[in-house]
């Protein structure tokens, strides 16, 4: 039995790979969300245990290889685009992996969208979405196929590109307006890019001279010079005493012994 999507005998790639998660309440209860089995539940919904809110797997946040957006696009202009991409993923038989170590800390707040009366579980909104992604799904029970759907962001979508030269146009599936905007913002942002942001390259000539070598301390004369006054024997006994409780005891002894040494003056 083949996988879905792919051709006998083909060599399989992992196309996504998501992990457990920590969800903080607004409450401030925390619980770790482990259910893989969360990732069907609109294709089989008579598998899921009780539902829970926010227990399901995070797609937002996981690693995906460029092949599935060449293949599938990205994320529709809906508040359950994470629940429809995961259904894409699924249909389109990409091969994916899930790491069971809480990798990630979701905090949700009262202006979260799965808390917002606009977008909320509830809301009419998510309702409407949610029924449209369960058509898909009816959809593809009919027809086993999965239709891509291309990137098509505004023209005002981005405000700036802070390092363009590092940048490449994606290969990921998008409407032809949308790479011909993204192309050409591109290009303008690489021809204005400001000297200030490339790579700072100092001529030879104008870089500091490596700082010169510091020199040893002359070694300590065993005889005090004129003037000098003998070490007082107190203050070396409690330097000693200071070593032992750093070092132990042999340390403090060799120590001693080598004061003891300094004091002898030819």
């Amino acid at each position: 039995m083949g996988v879905i999507g792919r051709a006998a005998g083909a060599e399989l790639q992992i196309g996504a790979v998501f992990c457990h998660h920590d969800l903080i309440l607004p409450d401030g209860s925390r619980r770790t969300i482990r259910r893989e089995i969360s990732m069907v539940d609109d294709l089989f919904p008579n598998a899921q245990p009780e539902p829970a809110a926010g227990d399901w797997l995070h797609i937002n946040s996981g690693l995906f290889a460029p092949a599935v957006f060449r293949e599938l696009g990205g994320y529709a202009d809906s508040v359950e685009e994470d629940r429809d991409l995961r259904n894409r993923l699924l249909m389109s038989g990409q091969i994916l992996r899930v790491i069971e170590e809480p990798l990630l800390t979701k905090i949700e707040t009262a202006g979260s969208l799965t808390l917002s009366p606009e977008t909320g579980y509830d809301s009419p909104r998510r309702r409407a979405d949610r029924h449209a992604i369960w058509r898909a799904v009816e959809d593809w029970f009919a027809t086993r196929r999965i239709a891509p759907r291309p990137i098509d962001l505004p023209h005002d979508c981005l405000a700036e590109i802070t390092n363009p030269a590092a940048l490449a146009l994606s290969e990921a599936a998008m409407t032809a307006p949308c790479r011909a905007m993204l192309a050409a913002m591109l290009s303008a942002m690489l021809a204005e890019a400001p000297a200030s942001r490339a790579p700072l390259r100092v001529p030879l000539s104008r870089r500091p001279a490596p700082a010169a070598p510091r020199r040893a301390p002359p070694p300590r004369s065993k005889r005090p010079s004129e003037g000098q006054s003998r070490p007082n024997p107190v203050t070396r006994g409690r330097r000693a005493l200071s070593l032992q409780s750093q070092f132990g005891r042999r340390a403090a002894i060799s120590a001693c012994r080598r004061r003891k040494a300094s004091r002898e003056y030819v």
